[in-house]
């Protein structure tokens, strides 16, 4: 999929979606997701304004839960909303400006609805700089 297919599927808007591209491994199980961070976004800019420029660690654990969304949204022709809640994130290194993260994601959906998602982040010249474990719900009567 690319930005313009997941502008579609997922509710954000184009200055708060942080996926450029997916592919999925496995049907409604895993996807690979990659995102070019460069300066000029003011988000960006803002991030240590008076530091080294790296990708916010918040905006890489955002991107990982866009991609399980996607993930999850192609599993049903329904609109459905998720309630993300028990968020476990680490971080082994930091990404520099610019830099194109690329995130791995697996979701395990429940037969109540939740679903259970992992996620691993990384750049190629770095390697692995963060890791997410986290639970969503869907909200019922709640669609976009």
């Amino acid at each position: 999929m690319n930005r313009t297919e997941l502008l579609q599927l997922l509710p954000y808007g184009d200055a708060f979606l942080w996926i450029d591209r997916c592919f999925i491994i496995e049907p409604g199980r895993s996807l690979r997701a990659e995102m070019r961070y460069e300066s000029g976004h003011p988000i960006l800019d803002a991030h240590f304004a008076k530091g080294p420029k790296v990708v916010p660690g918040c905006l890489i654990v955002e991107q990982i839960c866009q991609a399980a969304l996607a993930l999850a949204m192609t599993r049903t022709e329904n609109e459905v909303a998720y309630l993300l809640g028990r968020i476990q994130a680490t971080f082994e290194r930091m990404a520099p400006l610019p830099s194109t993260v690329l995130c791995e994601v697996t979701i395990k959906p429940s037969a109540t609805g939740v679903i259970m998602l992992t996620g691993s982040a990384s750049v190629t010249a770095i390697g692995q700089i963060a890791h997410v474990k986290a639970v969503a719900s869907p909200i019922t009567g709640v669609s976009w």
